[in-house]
């Protein structure tokens, strides 16, 4: 998430929560950890494409903005309470 924020294109292992946050060839690739080749090829493409690389930068920066940052997670909890409790948003 991080690295996203920051605008840094993420190759990563897909292990844990990574392959909930990373969207592969969208907001980064994920690959499977005993494929190192998989990193290098990946991390290759993001070199040698500067139109890809900035597309997923963008994307990612996206996600977190919409997904990661307080004002979506708060809106998100007010959207589940006003669910819960049969309330509406004034």
């Amino acid at each position: 998430l991080e690295a996203m924020s920051c605008g840094v294109p993420v190759v990563a292992s897909g292990v844990g929560g990574i392959p909930e946050v990373i969207r592969d060839g969208e907001t980064g690739y994920c690959i499977m950890p005993i494929k190192a080749d998989s990193f290098v090829e990946k991390i290759e493409i993001l070199i040698q494409d500067p139109g890809l690389r900035s597309a997923i930068i963008e994307n990612s920066r996206r996600e977190i903005q919409r997904n990661y940052l307080m004002p979506g997670i708060a809106a998100k909890f007010l959207d589940c309470y006003h669910a819960l409790t049969g309330t509406q948003t004034s």
